[in-house]
């Protein structure tokens, strides 16, 4: 199990970032990651890909990913070049997911065209498959020798990740739909790890902060048929960690994915309630998701 990190808005110089990273692979989580959108939008940063190698040195253990770096905002080799170099400083501890991108204020004020970026995405990521880069002292490096998944739920991408090698991100879809595109992933021949996105919160998640979630999404993808309420919050309204975990473990293994990534943080959540959750569903929930996985 995973946990995505996400910036609180007064939080300038990243130190809560980093005290929830060390937090979070502390209480049980295998590892963090931070998501990457423009603009100083709410909860992202610019280049999480840079952010990871200044992240690592603080966490005493755990992996550090970019999940998910824009692919079409830059050149498949300096994403690999990114990676590589992080990898060969802090060897198997360091991932990536790379995404197609769904807000055109990030395509604006790169100069990258917004129209028909899925296309060019699939072209990028078979590109980014290919790489490899050679870097003194540390010998030669592939990018198909590392943990790269793709964040998507569009169905020719699916494809497109399994051709490429690489593992698959889905974000907090119906279980359903999520089974339809990791069947498709494998039947295309995808042999790297599914993994499965959702938005967890130990007891009731403040409303205003769910209807500014909503908003957010709504406002930049538009259409939310794609999702169902528990695909967004696994809610437990009895603060029972027991029936969380329950929830979330179905939810995988409903879905057909390997893994869990969980997002805990909500827009306009204090610190210090994002802290209590980090130290809560990672003492009272990983564990038994893990169990439960484990036996399946």
């Amino acid at each position: 199990m995973s946990l995505g990190l996400y910036r609180h808005d007064d939080d300038n110089d990243l130190t809560v970032l980093r005290r929830q990273a060390v937090a979070a692979v502390a209480a049980g989580f295998a590892g963090v990651t931070l998501a990457e959108h423009h603009n100083a939008r709410s909860g992202y940063v610019a280049h999480p890909q840079a952010f990871t190698a200044a992240l690592l040195p603080v966490l005493g253990s755990g992996w550090v990913a970019a999940a998910p770096t824009i692919l079409n905002l830059r050149p498949p080799r300096a994403v690999a070049e990114d990676l590589i170099w992080t990898n060969a400083m802090h060897p198997g501890r360091v991932g990536l997911a790379v995404g197609a991108g769904f807000d055109r204020e990030d395509f604006d004020l790169y100069g990258v065209p917004f129209d028909g970026r899925l296309g060019a995405f699939r072209r990028l990521l078979a590109e980014l498959a290919r790489t490899r880069i050679d870097h003194p002292p540390f010998g030669t490096g592939a990018i198909a020798d590392l943990p790269v998944i793709v964040a998507t739920r569009g169905a020719r991408n699916v494809e497109a990740a399994a051709h490429a090698g690489f593992g698959l991100l889905l974000p907090p879809l119906p279980a359903a739909t999520a089974r339809e595109l990791s069947d498709r992933f494998r039947a295309s021949g995808g042999r790297g790890p599914v993994v499965l996105g959702r938005w967890a919160f130990l007891g009731e998640p403040p409303i205003a902060a769910v209807a500014a979630l909503n908003g957010a999404i709504a406002a930049t993808e538009g259409d939310l048929s794609w999702r169902d309420a528990d695909s967004v919050i696994t809610v437990d309204s009895a603060g029972a960690p027991g029936q969380l975990a329950t929830q979330l473990a179905d939810h995988v293994i409903a879905s057909g994915a390997d893994h869990l990534h969980l997002r805990i943080h909500l827009p306009g959540l204090a610190p210090a309630v994002v802290d209590e959750q980090i130290a809560a569903v990672g003492a009272m929930v990983v564990p038994e998701v893990q169990a439960r996985l484990a036996a399946r």
